[in-house]
């Protein structure tokens, strides 16, 4: 009897731009994989999931939609990592994220192992307004006349 697996979290990205996810992973050696098994990650940025990444079959960290086309391999037992995956300006300071990682395997021990996991994003630099650089000018002119002003 096969499985499948779904491990789901909301990540708020607000103040941040420039996301990006990384999965580590790896499987159990000793068993057999074929196309039907596979890992992915989904993305939801407030209408629905969508699929961002798949590696089938032996887990290389690739994303490859068509596994390796064999008839069976065994797992990459090695910790392995898909490198930073762009998700693209709607995650970018959004409250709402959401990051599911789905694994599926048509026989109980074909097991996939998660080593690492992590969202990362630069922080969004703050420009003060164009008003706000007209009050702190106005601010700092008024201060000069006041000291020139004042009585010594």
């Amino acid at each position: 009897v096969g499985s499948e697996m779904c491990i789901r979290d909301r990540v708020s990205t607000v103040g941040f731009e420039s996301i990006t996810v990384n999965l580590t992973a790896f499987q159990v050696s000793t068993s057999t994989y074929e196309n039907s098994d596979q890992l992915g990650i989904f993305v939801n940025t407030g209408s629905g999931f969508s699929e961002v990444f798949r590696d089938e079959e032996v887990w290389n960290g690739v994303d490859d939609r068509a596994g390796e086309g064999s008839t069976g391999a065994d797992g990459n037992a090695t910790p392995t990592s898909t490198g930073e995956i762009a998700l693209g300006g709607v995650a970018d300071n959004n409250a709402l994220l959401q990051v599911r990682i789905r694994g599926i395997s048509n026989v109980a021990d074909e097991v996939y192992l998660l080593d690492a996991f992590s969202v990362s994003g630069d922080s969004i630099a703050t420009v003060p307004e164009p008003s706000t650089f007209g009050l702190i000018a106005f601010l700092g002119i008024a201060g000069i006349a006041r000291k020139r002003a004042w009585p010594r």
